[in-house]
């Protein structure tokens, strides 16, 4: 009888310092640095707040979850629903385990930035692990557009600046993640500060479906010409050098009614160019960017109404 209850007892013991120890996870966790990985979509920080939890990704995104912890594990559950298991281990009030990676406890409670949702658009590829591309994300905040660069979210004016402190090599693509609530408008405002970069091909981050399994689609930068003209005018930019351009021998505008399962009929050894206006749904725009891509003879050249560089609908 003494055995039993002294077992009685010490399981007792045990639940309350493990219910202490998950009081103390609140605050910031830094993954040590000798536990550092290379995939861009494991967390480096995690934000705990009651059953509330920031990741933080090698991409800068940041993901916010509800969780609960169940012995050597963390259940995640993701705002779309999908839930997500991982090992997890408390050591002390300083150091923990997740997925197999010590993280060691910050002074700060805070970060810098705050999570957002990407636009929910599933496209047929996912984000690649690559660990060289420059990375900036659209965002709405206050309900006007932002641009995240590193840390910092900055006006889209900056965009060329960022490029100047990146090694850039030749050029490989920029990744774009979207946040909900930017449209097809903004996102064009975007490319034209982006093309003044002397980017032109961009892998756009849509959806996520878990903290490590992203949506992606890649898109490759043809602005009208009066359109960039204008906008290189109003904002005082010298015009870049003229580009020879193949000659395009069939045009076709598409717009929101547009059946994308019924396009023109075209030859393949032809120069084909869809036109869109700024007043194209984003979503629409996506779907034709996916419809048309890897073929080479047709590009999507985007302009505005009345080629107004402020996109004003």
């Amino acid at each position: 009888m003494k055995s039993y209850t002294y077992i009685i007892i010490s399981l007792v013991i045990l639940i309350s310092c493990s219910q202490k120890k998950v009081e103390n996870l609140d605050g910031l966790w830094r993954i040590g640095y000798d536990q550092e990985t290379e995939n861009p979509f494991f967390p480096y920080e995690l934000l705990f707040k009651n059953d509330s939890l920031i990741l933080v990704d090698g991409n800068n995104f940041r993901h916010k979850i509800k969780h609960k912890i169940n012995w050597n594990a963390i259940e995640m559950s993701f705002q779309n629903g999908n839930i997500k298991k991982a090992r997890f281990k408390i050591y002390s009030d300083s150091i923990i385990s997740f997925d197999s990676k010590k993280f060691h406890k910050t002074p700060d409670n805070h970060i810098q930035l705050k999570p957002y949702k990407l636009i929910d658009y599933k496209t047929n590829e996912l984000l690649t692990d690559n660990n060289y591309y420059p990375i900036i994300h659209l965002i709405k905040n206050e309900n006007l557009l932002k641009v995240v660069l590193n840390d910092r979210v900055a006006d889209l004016e900056k965009i060329p600046h960022f490029f100047m402190g990146c090694n850039t090599g030749s050029q490989p693509p920029l990744i774009i993640y979207i946040g909900e609530g930017v449209n097809f408008n903004e996102l064009i405002e975007a490319y034209l500060w982006i093309k003044v970069s002397g980017v032109n091909s961009v892998i756009l981050v849509t959806k996520n479906d878990t903290y490590d399994k992203f949506y992606a689609l890649k898109d490759v930068i043809t602005i009208d010409s009066s359109l960039m003209n204008n906008f290189l005018t109003e904002k005082n930019i010298p015009p870049a050098p003229p580009i020879t351009k193949q000659v395009i021998t069939k045009t076709f505008e598409i717009n929101n009614k547009t059946n994308l399962e019924k396009l023109p009929s075209y030859n393949e050894t032809e120069k084909i160019s869809f036109k869109v206006t700024n007043s194209l749904d984003l979503i629409k725009y996506l779907k034709l960017v996916e419809k048309v891509k890897d073929k080479n003879n047709i590009e999507i050249e985007i302009t505005a109404n009345n080629n107004d560089y402020k996109l004003k609908k």
